[in-house]
């Protein structure tokens, strides 16, 4: 993670995949460029190379070069997968909550039945 904080464009290239590594590659910007896009459809071994076809090369020179970083699960990688597997179901859930008003019905899906729902009436506003 900390290798890939300063990079925002994120390419992972079903090429660059193995049974044993995971590789994307990282920049800091995205570009679309004509000189950027023509680079991406050359063959693999030649594809990430540094070049100064991108019209923006003036600006960023080699800052903006991909790099080639392998993914490497971790137990901090499943700690920080389930912290937001949480977060995106505190966030589902705010927002459920946030459209149910007072004495609405709500439908929830029946634990291990998945043609069953309970229909619940609110009652107040609903809150954690």
């Amino acid at each position: 993670m900390k290798a890939t904080l300063a990079h925002n464009n994120y390419r992972a290239d079903p090429e660059l995949q193995t049974r044993e590594k995971r590789i994307i590659c990282v920049r800091r910007i995205a570009c679309g460029c004509a000189g950027c896009m023509a680079r991406l459809r050359l063959p693999l071994p030649h594809r990430y190379e540094p070049h100064d076809t991108c019209e923006r090369f003036r600006i960023f020179g080699r800052m903006n070069d991909w790099k080639l970083v392998e993914l490497v699960l971790t137990e901090e990688g499943d700690e920080a997968r389930e912290e937001i597997e949480q977060l995106g179901l505190q966030e589902r859930t705010d927002e459920i909550a946030s459209l149910i008003g007072e004495g609405e019905a709500i439908a929830i899906a029946a634990p291990g039945d998945k043609r069953g729902f309970y229909i619940a009436d609110t009652t107040g506003t609903v809150r954690q």
